[in-house]
């Protein structure tokens, strides 16, 4: 009677086995799943009964007017031809016989010529006389000393400056200085001290009656345009020219 008794036990117990069965992972997701993705549409004929085949084409696009503004348009596949670069590039054969022999004085003269030392003279003394006739100077100014400049000057103060930025000084009055510790000679063979700040309180390079409103190189514009004429004179850049970035930020174009 136990065995029988437990032989039922068993029977009943997988019963209730069976009815609490955990269903799979896909019957899980099929229970789940929307009835638009389990059962088929029935307001939708079937494609066989239409006598077309199950997977029909896309309909046509419909034409759209376009809303283009002047000046815009669809895209075009069609690329401009681009022009055979014909030059040769280098220096340009008639510079080069002249500087066959030259000195590197000669090559800086080449691209900053004279004409440009004349041009920062002449704009300087224009702005000296402004400043002294707008402006006015104290009667014990050393500004009543001001005799004009010209392009030699003009030429050692750039070459004193240059100088200036190799060797240091903690001051610009130690450079005339006569103590031991610094005692230059070069300065003083060239320029005095006053003069020397009389020119570095009026050296201008350009009109500001003319300059541009709001060209943030308008002082120094006329500097660059001369020496950017004289590059295209004397060479020829080759088909691809990288530009490199700039150190400052600038949305000026200085080429």
């Amino acid at each position: 009677m136990d065995s029988d008794d437990d032989f039922g036990e068993l029977l009943r117990a997988s019963k209730r086995k069976q009815r609490l069965r955990i269903p799979s992972c896909n019957e899980a997701s099929m229970s789940r799943a929307p009835a638009s993705l389990t059962q088929t549409n029935q307001n939708e004929p079937e494609a066989e009964s239409l006598g077309k085949p199950a997977s029909s084409e896309m309909p046509a696009p419909v034409p759209t007017v376009s809303t283009y503004g002047e000046g815009w348009g669809p895209i075009s596949r069609i690329y401009k031809a681009i022009p055979t670069y014909t030059q040769s590039s280098g220096i340009k054969p008639e510079v080069a016989a002249l500087l066959a022999n030259a000195s590197l004085g000669q090559f800086y003269e080449a691209v900053v010529d004279d004409s440009i030392f004349s041009y920062i003279a002449d704009e300087t003394n224009h702005y000296s006389n402004r400043l002294l006739l707008e402006t006015g100077v104290s009667d014990n100014s050393r500004y009543h000393n001001w005799v004009a400049t010209n392009k030699t000057e003009i030429k050692h103060f750039l070459g004193l400056v240059a100088w200036m930025g190799m060797v240091k000084a903690p001051t610009l009055a130690d450079y005339w200085s006569t103590d031991p510790l610094f005692n230059f000679s070069f300065p003083r063979s060239v320029f005095s001290r006053n003069r020397f700040e009389i020119l570095l309180r009026t050296i201008h390079f350009a009109d500001n009656n003319q300059a541009i409103a709001g060209d943030k190189l308008a002082e120094i514009k006329p500097l660059l345009d001369k020496p950017l004429k004289n590059y295209k004179d004397l060479y020829t850049p080759e088909e691809y020219v990288c530009v490199d970035e700039t150190m400052l930020p600038s949305s000026e174009d200085c080429l």
